[in-house]
């Protein structure tokens, strides 16, 4: 019986241990509170997240997250922030404040930043023209997230 007892803390102990945060370059999804969330960190445990709102409600839309110290810490503010993906496509984050998915410009928006950021191999984060973040996806990771976002249509 003390056997089982030491087995069952052991085991226990050992699923407390693993760690929150994802593979770091793999694109992961799940879906909570009405969203599905995909998620991507790098080695850094730096972490964006892609929001669609799937059925939370109709008066929040979807979004876009970075998380400069993982998913412990706070999510920096939009505002300042620009997207670099494969070198090439700048995309500005949709944020809170900026046009909804519902109008037609955000939903512009949001189809070229979901279109963009599914494909890209590489995507750098800036700040006031300051490179603050890398993520480097895997190449497998990018063809199942480039599926899932392409469901992901603009509010409305």
């Amino acid at each position: 019986m003390k056997f089982l007892h030491k087995i069952s803390v052991t085991t226990i102990l050992g699923l407390l241990s693993i760690p929150t945060y994802a593979v770091p370059n793999v694109w992961t999804s799940s879906f909570t509170q009405g969203y599905t969330e995909y998620v991507l960190s790098n080695s850094r445990n730096q972490t964006i997240i892609v929001a669609c709102n799937e059925y939370a409600d109709i008066h929040s839309d979807h979004g876009f997250h970075y998380y400069p110290k993982g998913l412990n810490g706070n999510s920096l503010p939009l505002r300042n922030i620009s997207i670099l993906f494969d070198n090439s496509t700048v995309a500005y984050p949709p944020q809170d404040g900026g046009l909804p998915t519902s109008t037609r410009g955000g939903a512009n928006e949001w189809i070229n930043f979901t279109r963009a950021i599914s494909k890209a191999k590489k995507i750098d984060l800036y700040s006031n023209n300051k490179l603050i973040a890398t993520f480097t996806p895997s190449s497998n990771s990018v063809k199942s997230i480039a599926r899932e976002l392409a469901k992901c249509k603009p509010a409305g």
